[in-house]
């Protein structure tokens, strides 16, 4: 399906054929190169499932194109829930005992409440935490009550590093990390399908780094 891109320059708009996603197309009237974003979220096919309510697509700029969202992934819910278990268990085990089993309960019931409390903190942070690209910026907002909100424009990104220890690779989560000129660093850690959100980001930094007087695109390094 052709995709329509707009030129920055004099604001025309063009079709981009099938295919040309990534690249840049010659404006008829001014001759800028204008950028064609990768299809919209309800053309593209995409690993990346698009959150249909989610804060960025409701604050996208003016002829901004939403590339691809990503999220916290659930496992780090398992391992406190794992230790809340325990703690449960045990605490339960030592009020059936008795008197002899006090020291369970003690170290069992407290246990549970703290990685209880871990958990719910940890869920809280996933569902109100998003990590989007777009045809122009990296946008990670975070916060329930108050919202943070952090944005990297592609233009400024240097360097992508993906981090995926061996439990990662088996459930599909990692960490990526973005960073810019001047020092500044962008980390969407513990994410779902981190390679997928990692290749929308490179094919888009590069788009926009064509641009760029001498512009290369970002430097890729994979832990």
């Amino acid at each position: 399906m052709p995709i329509t891109a707009t030129c920055p320059n004099c604001g025309v708009r063009l079709r981009a054929p099938d295919g040309a996603e990534g690249r840049a197309l010659m404006c008829p009237k001014c001759g800028n190169k204008v950028p064609v974003p990768l299809a919209s979220p309800d053309e593209a096919p995409s690993e990346l499932q698009l959150v249909v309510n989610s804060y960025i697509q409701h604050n996208l700029m003016p002829c901004e194109h939403l590339v691809g969202i990503t999220c916290i992934h659930p496992l780090v819910l398992v391992a406190p829930g794992i230790v809340a278990a325990l703690g449960l268990l045990l605490g339960l085990v030592g009020i059936l005992v008795g008197e002899s089993g006090i020291l369970l309960v003690v170290i069992g019931l407290p246990m549970a409440v703290l990685a209880g409390l871990i958990m719910i903190a940890q869920l809280v942070e996933r569902l109100t935490t998003e990590f989007s690209c777009t045809d122009r910026r990296i946008v990670i907002k975070s916060g329930l009550i108050t919202t943070q909100l952090r944005e990297m424009p592609l233009a400024k990104v240097e360097a992508l590093l993906m981090e995926q220890g061996l439990f990662g690779k088996l459930f599909g989560y990692g960490t990526l990390v973005f960073k810019g000129t001047g020092g500044t660093r962008r980390t969407c850690k513990n994410i779902e399908a981190p390679f997928d959100f990692y290749k929308r980001v490179q094919q888009q930094v590069a788009v926009a780094q064509q641009h760029m007087p001498g512009g290369a695109g970002p430097r890729r390094t994979d832990g």
